[in-house]
């Protein structure tokens, strides 16, 4: 096998089994990449012991980058992988990794460009995936509502370029054509035979037991600490603490039956108001913001349907 394209990751010497797989987190919406890599390391001893590895990304991001940059989708010589997987420790027999890094597909700086969401969303994540050459990857993209992500990008630093930038693309582009469909199309087409796996943050309350056993690259529900960590921003504590004293009682791993229990909880401790997101970009009025939710609803029944993607649901 070619030294530039083969399987290099990981064991203490740098050697890699041929089975090992990885999955890369590639970003879009914003309280998604802290509280998974937290809720995942929380079980670091059972993930370990089935040879999964969710390193801390200040050990290989910045190396990450910096060769998938030098790189530009070219796969990476192993000598040099095998030097990162070193620094990373990872187990004696590694099966799985996960890493991330939540600005590959684009940063508010870039949102919107040539009348499109994340115009630039297919280039980093491709660049990454390729870097790591016959490895098998999966990449995972959580998507969410654009009225959201325009509104919050522009409250972020209103004095900033980037968001003057931001209010000339607003006022030149079509905000009906803003598609996720569009930008995971991108992806796909740019990575061809690589799953995609995506979800909505809005959904992400409920789907987030799911949702890190993908990351983790288990098929089978077999971890039980974090699981109502993405629920975490929404319940008081007293109510998160009966959650998880609950569910440790109950022992049930489904995923519809947590969901059903998630959704009770919410239904019971968070008052409604808290759910709703409050958008705000001039020009869009409240009828023109129902039009797009509209819109974005179409968009994620598109996504259902596209070859090659899998999107995550309660």
């Amino acid at each position: 096998m070619d030294g530039a394209t083969g399987p290099v990751a990981a064991s203490g010497d740098g050697e890699v089994t041929a089975r090992f797989s990885a999955t890369l987190f590639v970003g879009a919406a914003d309280g998604v990449e802290g509280p998974l890599l937290s809720a995942l390391r929380r079980n670091t001893a059972l993930l370990q012991a089935l040879g999964i590895d969710v390193p801390l990304p200040r050990y290989y991001r910045r190396q990450f980058r910096a060769l998938a940059e030098r790189l530009e989708g070219a796969a990476a010589p192993c000598e040099e992988l095998s030097d990162i997987w070193k620094r990373l420790r990872l187990p004696d027999e590694p099966r799985h990794g996960f890493f991330s890094d939540a600005t590959l597909l684009g940063g508010a700086d870039r949102l919107l460009g040539d009348g499109r969401l994340l115009p630039d969303a297919h280039l980093r994540p491709t660049w990454w995936r390729a870097m790591f050459g016959e490895i098998p990857c999966t990449l995972m993209v959580a998507v969410a509502q654009p009225l959201a992500l325009v509104s919050a990008a522009l409250a972020r630093d209103p004095e900033a370029d980037a968001t003057a930038r931001l209010r000339a693309e607003i006022a030149s582009a079509d905000p009906r054509a803003l598609s996720w469909a569009e930008v995971i199309g991108r992806l796909v087409e740019a990575n061809p035979g690589v799953p995609v796996v995506v979800w909505s943050r809005e959904e992400q309350p409920y789907t987030w037991p799911v949702l890190m056993h993908v990351a983790a690259g288990l098929p089978e529900m077999v971890v039980t600490d974090g699981l109502c960590d993405g629920l975490a921003d929404l319940l008081p504590a007293e109510a998160l603490q009966s959650l998880e004293t609950f569910l440790a009682a109950k022992d049930n791993l489904d995923p519809a039956f947590l969901a059903g229990v998630f959704e009770a909880y919410v239904d019971k401790f968070v008052p409604p108001e808290q759910l709703y997101q409050v958008i705000s970009v001039p020009g869009w009025d409240e009828a023109f913001v129902r039009t797009l939710a509209d819109s974005y609803e179409r968009d994620l029944a598109a996504l259902r349907r596209m070859p090659g993607v899998k999107v995550l649901s309660a």
